[in-house]
């Protein structure tokens, strides 16, 4: 308290409420504090424990004695942690006690004597190690022969290794590549196993004071397994993707499929260390992926449309393999079965050749259709009322066709990819060369006629001198006027002049136009001479 002027001024309150506020502080923190130091103390009076309890333990045999050996060394190697553990242990629960926190006072006991169990422990560590002397020169005496049956089992462990190990594919095929898998599995196993064996012998060396025996084949065959292991993952990929893709029909080929699929693999394949690629495997792996790049666009080859079942023919005998190709069921397999990589040339020279074929196949079907298609012209022809029959019109067009046809014919019957369909190439060359022959033939005979008809049906005179050349005509006309009602039937080009007999008709028609013609320039000709003013007339 305090007199300020006319007042007192008393603390005594404030002063208590900061050493109540300060004593609730002390409690919270020394239960934060007791929660981290309790967990602790509990851990190492475990681990005290059970170090007594291993170090207790009567070794009946090689095993049990490494067990007990081992649980001394981890004593005399974890005594300085040890010590500052539990020294920080201590310090927290004297920390507590100079507070006066609330602290079990068994707890803070148990606490306070670590430092004398510890001591304990590491009296016992001290003693068992002195009780275990004949125990020990007996066992390292069995540590030292398994040591050297050890060495034997790993030197013929390299030699299996070494011939018959999964770093030998032979040439690389698939049949020499799965038993490399299946060795691989195999070694992998037992170097697993050799490994622990390894670790046991050389604990068992170093408890034993003995000098640790390494075995540099193990680490080597180890490495040499690790980097197969990666090559044969990616082999069992490349087989997998291969045997999904091998499922895809033909006519849903997707071409961007297999080339994404290659570039993930052949990722893979560039991300594998540099030192695998010296290996036999990583060479195989790459040959295929190689082999199945090149074997993408000959997928894409065998799609094109040119493919006839002749080439499809030509392709099986050269592979040695048969494929149903129009069935409905044709897959990739049978494709990847072919391998295509090694027919790249041939598999080239086939499309291509191919294509140069489909060239001639669609001129030949060109021909065909227009051929089809081309008609005759005819008109009607009278002589005043008379109605005497048709006439052909112009057949400059035929003509032209038949020029340009003949030449396309001709520069396919001296390609080298005719071959396929020579026989239909000549076959269009003999019926244009008809249509021509008959079409001029035609043409003279209709000209021949038109005059005859002129002089024979128009003049009554003609017909008394020329009794029977006029009915020579009368048959000739009636011949002819026959075939063009026919034709106007009928007028496609190529059937009328492919007609039966037709072009025998004609130079029959053209042979007997010109006996009349000759009769009667003959007559004509007698006429001249009696009459000097004829020669006026033609």
């Amino acid at each position: 308290e305090k007199q300020i002027d006319f007042m007192l001024v008393s603390c005594h309150p404030l002063v208590a409420g900061f050493r109540e506020q300060c004593q609730m502080w002390v409690q919270v923190i020394g239960r934060l504090l007791r929660s981290h130091a309790h967990p602790e103390l509990v851990s190492i009076e475990e681990e005290m424990g059970k170090a007594r309890e291993d170090m207790c333990a009567q070794p009946a045999s090689l095993d049990d004695l490494k067990f007990v050996l081992n649980a001394i060394s981890q004593v005399f190697e974890t005594n300085m942690d040890m010590e500052l553990r539990f020294e920080g242990v201590i310090e927290k629960y004297r920390t507590l006690a100079m507070y006066t926190c609330e602290v079990d006072a068994d707890e803070a006991s148990k606490a306070m004597n670590l430092r004398n169990e510890w001591a304990n422990v590491m009296t016992l560590a001290e003693k068992t190690t002195e009780e275990l002397i004949p125990v020990k020169k007996r066992f390292t005496a069995v540590t030292v022969e398994d040591v050297s049956n050890f060495v034997r089992q790993v030197n013929r462990f390299a030699e299996s290794f070494e011939t018959q190990g999964p770093g030998n594919v032979g040439e690389g095929s698939d049949e020499e590549m799965d038993r490399a898998v299946e060795r691989c599995a195999k070694f992998q196993s037992e170097i697993e196993e050799m490994m622990e064996r390894k670790q046991s012998l050389q604990l068992a060396e170093k408890l034993f004071s003995l000098e640790q025996t390494q075995y540099p084949q193990l680490a080597e065959i180890d490495s040499q397994l690790q980097g197969l292991n990666l090559v044969f993952d990616l082999y069992v990929a490349v087989r997998s993707s291969i045997q999904e893709w091998s499922d895809m029909l033909f006519s849903q080929l997707d071409i961007e499929v297999l080339e994404k699929g290659f570039e993930k693999l052949h990722f893979r394949l560039r991300r594998l260390p540099k030192e695998l690629r010296a290996m036999q495997a990583y060479e195989s792996v790459g040959a295929k992926l190689d082999n199945f790049k090149q074997s993408i666009p000959l997928f894409q080859d065998m799609k094109n449309e040119a493919l006839r079942p002749r080439h499809w023919k030509r392709l099986m005998d050269i592979t040695g393999k048969k494929i149903q190709v129009e069935s409905k069921s044709f897959t990739l397999k049978s494709l990847f079965e072919m391998e295509l990589h090694r027919f790249t040339d041939t598999i080239a020279e086939i499309v291509s050749g191919a294509t140069k074929e489909l060239s001639i196949e669609a001129g030949l079907a060109e021909i065909s259709e227009a051929w089809k298609g081309l008609k005759f012209n005819l008109f009607k022809y009278t002589k005043g009322a008379i109605d005497r029959g048709y006439i052909l019109q112009s057949l400059d067009e035929i003509f032209l066709q038949l020029e340009d046809q003949t030449m396309n014919l001709q520069t396919m019957s001296s390609s080298r990819f005719v071959a396929p369909f020579k026989e239909e190439v000549h076959r269009w060359e003999k019926r244009l060369s008809l249509v021509s022959e008959v079409c001029e033939l035609w043409i003279q005979v209709q000209r021949k006629w038109m005059y005859l008809e002129s002089i024979f049906i128009g003049s009554d005179d003609i017909r008394l001198q020329l009794p029977e050349e006029a009915k020579r005509f009368d048959r000739l006309d009636k011949a002819f006027r026959k075939i063009m009602t026919e034709t106007a039937k009928n007028t496609n080009v190529l059937q009328a002049c492919h007609a039966d007999g037709r072009l025998d008709a004609l130079q029959t028609l053209m042979t007997q136009m010109d006996v009349c013609q000759k009769s009667l320039s003959d007559y004509l000709e007698t006429k001249r001479s009696a009459f000097p003013r004829f020669y006026f007339i033609s």
